[in-house]
């Protein structure tokens, strides 16, 4: 393995992970470095959606010819009042054709489940996750008939394990970006040169990094997002079904994610990564 690039989001780019301003080398870096990768190029940026990956972060992919391609993508789609699962879907499949072409590896990372993470009022929970099931659900369409792997992070109990979250619970702690990364080399089977990286917390305040980082994104939302939550959430407490507009007719069918009751796991440390 020589050349491992990242794309995709926040999650891709390292928010969460240990280094300045809670930014570190991510689950991407993580696992080029685990497996001895001659160089790790991350082209992912925080904020990006399924369009900036389709149409400026594979065209330089390509260009690089990378042998494993990691991809992190549709959390900021889903956090949007456009939200459409199905161009979502069309763009990533779009995408994983393009990167087919080169004949590089492709890990997809799915979206764990918002009701076991974030703390909010269950109404909202619930309506992110409907929105999360719509993206999975997507990324599994996406990969379907490709070389591409997903992992299924929403189906991990491990990943719902308070030590593996960022204090914003969007992104992975340090100790959450080396699990996907461990994760993804059990699922590519790939032997390990070196030994994991530290998992020290992200150095810096990270209570301060929330607070200037999260005021800015409440910011953004209260006029994009949150509307479009409540009009969700008033609809299922109506009929409790998913609108229209958030179901994805061109697969098979959204998976459904369990009723959760507790908001974290509550066992000390996650297990053993499953083969």
């Amino acid at each position: 393995m020589t050349l491992v690039v990242s794309l995709g989001d926040s999650i891709s780019h390292g928010i969460g992970d240990s280094g300045p301003g809670c930014v570190g080398p991510s689950w991407a870096g993580r696992l080029a470095h685990r497996i001895g990768a001659r160089e790790h190029r991350n082209l992912s940026f925080p904020g990006a959606q399924s369009g900036h990956l389709l149409h400026l972060q594979v065209p330089a992919a390509v260009w690089l010819k990378p042998d494993l391609t990691l991809i992190s993508i549709g959390g900021n789609d889903a956090l949007r009042s456009s939200f459409d699962p199905l161009r979502l879907a069309r763009d990533l499949k779009a995408a994983i054709a393009r990167l087919d072409e080169v004949g590089t590896q492709i890990v997809v990372l799915g979206l764990p489940d918002p009701r076991r993470t974030l703390p909010a009022p269950r109404i909202i929970r619930n309506a992110l996750s409907r929105r999360t099931a719509a993206v999975n659900a997507a990324l599994e369409h996406a990969v379907a008939g490709s070389n591409a792997l997903l992992m299924r992070t929403w189906d991990d109990s491990n990943a719902y394990f308070r030590s593996l979250w960022h204090i914003d619970r969007l992104h992975p702690s340090p100790r959450g970006h080396e699990y996907l990364a461990s994760m993804a080399i059990r699922r590519l089977g790939l032997d390990e040169v070196n030994a994991p990286l530290g998992v020290e917390p992200a150095s810096g305040n990270s209570l301060l990094w929330l607070l200037r980082n999260g005021s800015v994104w409440l910011a953004k939302r209260s006029v994009d997002l949150f509307p479009g939550l409540l009009r969700m959430s008033i609809e299922h407490v109506n009929d409790h079904s998913a609108p229209e507009s958030y179901r994805l007719p061109v697969a098979s069918d959204i998976p459904e994610l369990p009723a959760v009751e507790d908001s974290w796991a509550t066992e000390p440390e996650p297990r053993a990564v499953a083969a």
